[in-house]
């Protein structure tokens, strides 16, 4: 594949925020099995969370020849070494004999322009009754100098979500999350307006707000938040369409 560099940096920044990880995985964890792709995989963080909820073979993909090292250098003295396979590729261009039950998009699907495009070309590599699980920053009207500068695309709501469903698949789940967190995005958006936040206010943010968010997500029927969970479904039928730019990979 062509060169590709990631031009964010705030990945190390935001894995000490462990707080928010823990959030967003117990959430994530009930929908994990089997084979897994993790789409976007960064330096490897979320892997090293995940990757004992399932017992099955984990693909990382990150199209970042330095972050795929990254991810390598902790793998192969892991003792997930066996099930863990590195690629640095895009997903487009896998082979189709390559299938998935999870496929996730963790922080990822905001920084693909074609998202529509990459939706389709995962939800012909997911086993039937498999599941897409999307997290992601929501609402467009938070988008702010640091999108911007990580390079977002977007921020999503439940609308943009269902408008760029695959064929084959249904929103089973939807909530949004860190409603505390919404309120700090504004403050950003419209008075801050930093596009690199310090280590400090990453801490501030995952040690007091996220706290608070646990407890009144639940309470306020997960209605708003600064990110959004979606879980997106497979037919059981394994009817999709397939888009035509991958119609060269069927063979």
């Amino acid at each position: 594949m062509d060169s590709f560099k990631y031009k964010g940096n705030e990945l190390i920044v935001f894995s000490r925020a462990v707080n928010w990880k823990s959030y967003w995985m117990n959430a994530v964890a009930p929908h994990l099995k089997g084979c897994v792709l993790e789409v976007g995989a960064g330096i490897g963080e979320n892997t090293k969370r995940l990757i004992d909820l399932t017992e099955g073979e984990w693909v990382c993909l990150e199209p970042d020849l330095e972050l795929c090292k990254e991810i390598s250098k902790w793998g192969s003295k892991s003792a997930h070494c066996g099930r863990l396979k590195v690629l640095n590729s895009l997903l487009s261009d896998l082979p189709l004999s390559m299938d998935f039950d999870t496929i996730l998009y963790i922080d990822v699907l905001e920084h693909i322009e074609q998202d529509d495009e990459e939706l389709r070309s995962a939800i012909v590599r997911l086993r039937p009754n498999g599941k897409i699980i999307v997290l992601s920053p929501a609402h467009n009207f938070l988008y702010s100098a640091f999108d911007n500068k990580i390079g977002h695309f977007r921020r999503y709501d439940r609308k943009m979500i269902e408008e760029i469903l695959p064929t084959g698949v249904v929103l089973s789940e939807f909530r949004y999350l860190d409603s505390i967190g919404f309120f700090a995005s504004l403050v950003n958006k419209f008075f801050l307006r930093t596009s690199d936040p310090s280590p400090e206010q990453v801490l501030f943010w995952d040690r007091y707000m996220v706290r608070a968010s646990v407890m009144i997500d639940k309470r306020i029927g997960y209605k708003f938040g600064k990110s959004l969970l979606g879980v997106l479904v497979k037919n059981k039928d394994n009817t999709v369409e397939l888009h035509p730019k991958l119609t060269h990979l069927a063979g």
